[in-house]
């Protein structure tokens, strides 16, 4: 199977792909092929799985990553564990005599065997591995860092370090600096015209997304964290940065293009000019793709609810909750009905605000309407959910090594019955994919305790999966 084909940058044709092998995908090697001579020639094969090839701007390196599967002292693989990886580097002639590739062997400029390589694990994000824009350094994801503390941050590696030799030199690009002193994630980041590296992060407030830049060819080159700037800030109440699935924020000849949304305003398309006026702020972003009242007449945005962030304390993490309630001033007490919304994944985290992912963001409509028609809606950031850093994900016996998030799962559930305005008699749960698979067991023996519970989408699929891995 090819997979991550990247482009030779001068010469029409050449590129640099990824070729996995076998039905499981155990091993893939990193071909480059030259259409002068039609020849593929393979960069330091091996048994392990090498993905994401990149090219620097002069076609003359090739970076990519390699990985190996982790496990744990039992044999097992840790639930959203990523592999073991590295970052390679080769040394690449495409047009050498006769036409042929000539190819230095890779060199490993980064090692990370204990965190993993984030890919779908960390969940939604391009996360993408690529060179400064003076091909001094490869770019990429890591939660390894001294100053990441476990929480994924953007790291520069020096294209001249070598493991073998004891010679590596990395720098952390993302802000650390969290309110409370707490750890902080990106979550997408690009390189923009402007030769700055724009990242999408919860730096200024967990529970949201904010856009910042930071200057990667740094002035001093020993300053190991450059200063960031604030492109668009978050709030509580909104997000910005990301965009679907698969596409993060996209580079544009003078700008970036990227996802906004607010409580009340579904996710749009949204375009931040560079200029020479930079650093930028919020209000520069134009609105590519607003809602068109003609097409939408019925869409009433004005009587959403601003949902309460809330946190949970008592278990072995602190839980974020996202409280719709559109009453909560006048409700009689014992009145409500109530409903815990558990996402799916599990890697996904919510906020207060639409999602940028298209199903998420409509679930975030749904409990709009369920707060609209009187319902308590907690919308819970349970345990092996990203954004939290690492050992929030990874937990111990979480997944299907023992499912333990259902614990955190029980509690958002005590806390609706606990309510002051909420009916202990009228408690649902409805989640979305794994997000249903979590509640089975207190809905098999516990059933009066929540009352009615709804699947989205069917779940018996990871009955069979855990089965095999178990």
């Amino acid at each position: 199977m090819f997979a991550s084909v990247a482009a030779h940058p001068r010469i029409h044709g050449a590129m640099a792909f990824s070729n996995i092998r076998g039905a499981t995908g155990g091993h893939g090697f990193i071909g480059v092929y030259s259409p002068s001579s039609d020849v593929i020639t393979w960069l330091s094969p091996s048994l392990d799985m090498d993905t994401n090839p990149v090219w620097n701007s002069k076609g003359s390196q090739v970076a990519f990553v390699r990985q190996v599967e982790l496990e744990d002292a039992h044999g097992r693989v840790p639930f959203h564990q990523g592999s073991a990886f590295g970052i390679m580097i080769a040394n690449v002639t495409v047009d050498g005599p006769g036409g042929h590739v000539m190819a230095a062997g890779a060199r490993t400029i980064f090692r990370d065997w204990k965190y993993g390589f984030c890919d779908n694990d960390c969940g939604f994000g391009v996360r993408p591995v690529i060179f400064s824009p003076d091909d001094s350094e490869v770019l990429f994801g890591t939660e390894a860092l001294p100053t990441a503390q476990g929480f994924l941050h953007v790291a520069a590696a020096s294209i001249w370090g070598d493991i073998r030799q004891g010679e590596v030199s990395v720098r952390d690009l993302t802000p650390v600096v969290a309110p409370g002193g707490q750890g902080c994630e990106t979550q997408d980041w690009v390189l923009g015209a402007d030769q700055w590296l724009y990242i999408a992060h919860n730096c200024d407030n967990r529970e949201t997304l904010s856009i910042s830049r930071v200057q990667v060819i740094a002035a001093t080159p020993s300053l190991k964290q450059p200063p960031r700037q604030s492109v668009v800030p978050g709030t509580p109440f909104s997000i910005s940065g990301m965009a679907e699935v698969t596409v993060g924020m996209v580079p544009m000849f003078n700008g970036i293009a990227y996802l906004g949304s607010t409580y009340n305003t579904p996710p749009s398309v949204y375009f931040l000019a560079l200029s020479s006026s930079m650093p930028p702020i919020a209000n520069s972003s134009v609105e590519v793709s607003p809602l068109d009242p003609k097409m939408y007449p019925r869409f009433n945005n004005q009587h959403f609810v601003k949902p309460t962030t809330t946190i949970l304390k008592g278990g072995p993490f602190d839980l974020s909750m996202h409280v719709f309630n559109q009453n909560s001033s006048h409700a009689v007490p014992s009145s409500q009905p109530a409903i815990l919304f558990t996402h799916g994944g599990s890697q996904r985290q919510m906020y207060g605000a639409f999602h940028y992912c298209t199903v998420y963001a409509q679930l975030f409509a749904l409990n709009q309407y369920l707060a609209s028609k009187g319902f308590v809606v907690l919308s819970l950031n349970y345990r092996s959910g990203v954004g939290y850093g690492y050992n929030f994900r990874v937990c111990p016996n979480c997944g299907y090594w023992g499912g333990a998030e259902y614990e955190d799962v029980l509690a958002g559930g005590l806390w609706l019955g606990d309510h002051p305005t909420v009916d202990k008699t009228r408690v649902g749960v409805y989640g979305l994919s794994y997000g249903i698979y979590l509640p089975q067991p207190f809905v098999i023996h516990n059933p009066s305790f929540f009352y009615r519970d709804l699947c989205l989408k069917r779940w018996p699929q990871y009955s069979a999966s855990f089965n095999q891995k178990q």
